[in-house]
């Protein structure tokens, strides 16, 4: 008798913890590496990992697509606050006008800084087709990032911490704000034209 309780008080603590979790409330079983624009971003709900398998944040797009990220990355604890002062926004336009508030300073942004890297390449390159460097820091970009710039002005993230890359930053340097911009090659052709033409004299 007493086997036949305990079995079904188990079963029955089974039950609330299933209902209570609910199915499919642990939406992440692992964290993706994409960078989400702030512009994307339509909500967020964080996930824990005590019912859950990790922590996490869902972040759910404009689309309806919901990404898993890591909720100790930068670039998501920056986009939940940008995410947070949204609602407050919306939240102050409701209080009516007769109340009297302290107006908060709007720090949202449509998307992160056009200059930042949103990913990171994996093609490994060698240093002469490089003229120049940048670096980006986490604090006011979503990852850090070393952007290279090739000859033809052409822009490739790289991870800073990856030993060729800093072999690289050694060699080439960065960028310099005196430096000259590449002069565009003349045209030649019209003066290959202007030699090509003979000049008639008419007889009188």
């Amino acid at each position: 008798m007493r086997a036949a309780l305990l079995c079904l008080t188990v079963m029955l603590l089974a039950a609330a913890v299933c209902q209570a979790i609910g199915p499919g409330s642990c939406e992440c079983l692992k964290t993706s590496n994409t960078v989400l624009q702030i512009s994307k971003i339509k909500s967020y709900s964080v996930q824990k990992s005590g019912l859950c398998p990790i922590d996490a944040v869902v972040f759910t797009t404009v689309k309806g697509v919901k990404i898993c990220s890591d909720p100790q990355k930068p670039w998501v604890k920056r986009a939940m606050k940008i995410v947070d002062g949204r609602r407050t926004t919306v939240s102050s336009k409701a209080i009516p006008a007769t109340t009297a508030f302290i107006p908060t300073r709007n720090t949202t942004a449509s998307s992160w800084p056009p200059q930042c890297c949103l990913k990171l390449s994996n093609r490994r390159m060698p240093a002469r087709r490089f003229a120049y460097y940048t670096v980006y820091s986490a604090g006011l970009c979503p990852i850090n990032a070393v952007a290279f710039w090739t000859h033809k002005d052409r822009k490739l993230c790289y991870d800073p911490d990856l030993d060729w890359v800093k072999n690289v930053m050694k060699t080439i340097g960065p960028r310099s704000s005196s430096a000259p911009a590449p002069s565009k090659p003349k045209d030649s052709s019209r003066r290959r034209r202007g030699k090509g033409k003979k000049i008639k004299v008419k007889a009188e």
